[in-house]
């Protein structure tokens, strides 16, 4: 009996724990309705070798619209209006739309701009340290591995994606604003006529 009384304790002290690591990130990322910052994204394969870096900016209003800016070293737009997503790449005068996937695992953007209140059911949660939170898939079938979340007092900082095939990405923000005003038609994008435009 004695061992079942343990793990009683155990696991409710474990319980506990997991939904504490949730709520505190939830609580981080429910803060804000709108948010403005740079980034900087580093891709390197599986075995630590760079093999892109990008630069631009990012716009969110909340729920799921973000204005994702490459400016650095080629122009590239990736812009949802809560309903569609396109990515619009000016050199190839090309646009394409798509549906705006709700899954959190798939888009980890969403993580910023989308619904987290079923955090829980989609991630594994675990507090590493003061500001940074590792989130991993529930799903074996994602195709990301896992997220960590970085924060320097409650702002984001960084977010790091290592994907099913070893690469990762990590994101590094800069001059984040919170709850800035942004206009209505930054998230809606309107294809020039000379754009060839690709439904998916």
């Amino acid at each position: 009996m004695k061992w079942i009384k343990s793990l009683v304790i155990t696991c409710g002290f474990f319980c506990s724990a997991v939904f504490a690591d949730v709520n505190g990130l939830n609580q981080l990322l429910q803060s804000f309705k709108s948010l403005q910052a740079n980034f900087v994204q580093s891709i390197s394969d599986h075995q630590g070798g760079l093999s892109d870096q990008q630069s631009g900016t990012l716009m969110i209003q909340k729920p799921n619209q973000f204005r994702w800016e490459v400016t650095q070293p080629n122009a590239q737009l990736f812009i949802s209006d809560g309903k569609n997503l396109w990515n619009v790449e000016p050199d190839l005068e090309q646009a394409t739309r798509s549906k705006l996937t709700q899954n959190l695992s798939t888009t980890p953007l969403l993580l910023l701009s989308g619904d987290v209140t079923d955090l829980h059911k989609i991630f594994t949660v675990t507090q590493l340290g003061v500001g940074q939170y590792l989130l991993v898939p529930i799903d074996h079938d994602s195709l990301v591995k896992s997220v960590t979340l970085n924060f320097d007092h409650n702002t984001i900082e960084k977010i790091s994606v290592v994907n099913t095939m070893g690469q990762t990405a990590i994101v590094t923000f800069s001059q984040v604003r919170f709850n800035v005003a942004v206009p209505a038609n930054t998230f809606v994008y309107k294809p020039a006529s000379d754009v060839q435009v690709i439904s998916q």
